[in-house]
């Protein structure tokens, strides 16, 4: 959305210059609004560009994040895992990649706010299917 607004400004700024350009070499006078109506459409063309730029990195930083603490905490979980086995728990521990994608998709489904029972459950599914019960 905001791209396409972006666009159309720079295509309406673009001709707003070239009509300037055109009573320029014309030699007659052009309407005193242009210069004014062309430099707020730059204006609102940069402002729109640092938002926009803004928006992507921020959102983009938030995802690294949580990437991020999804993989630590799978690492953990993993080592955790670890732990018990040599302490005589349970024998068969998946391997960390396992633990990584159950984490990433918990976080995932976490951040959109869309976690409940059946998600868990399907995660744990996918996981299941992808990595077979270790013998």
């Amino acid at each position: 959305m905001v791209m396409i607004i972006f666009i159309e400004l720079v295509l309406i700024y673009s001709i707003l210059v070239n009509l300037s350009v055109l009573f320029n070499s014309l030699g007659e006078d052009m309407d005193p609004y242009i210069p004014l109506i062309t430099g707020f459409i730059g204006a609102l063309i940069g402002a729109l560009a640092s938002i926009a730029t803004h928006l992507i990195s921020s959102h983009n930083e938030a995802r690294r994040q949580l990437t991020k603490l999804a993989y630590d905490a799978a690492l953990e979980d993993h080592k955790t895992a670890c732990e018990l086995a040599s302490k005589g728990g349970p024998t068969g521990i998946a391997p960390l990649t396992s633990y990584i994608h159950f984490h990433v998709r918990y976080m995932e489904l976490l951040s959109k706010g869309s976690l409940t029972s059946e998600t868990l459950q399907n995660i744990k599914s996918e996981g299941d299917s992808l990595w077979p019960e270790p013998r």
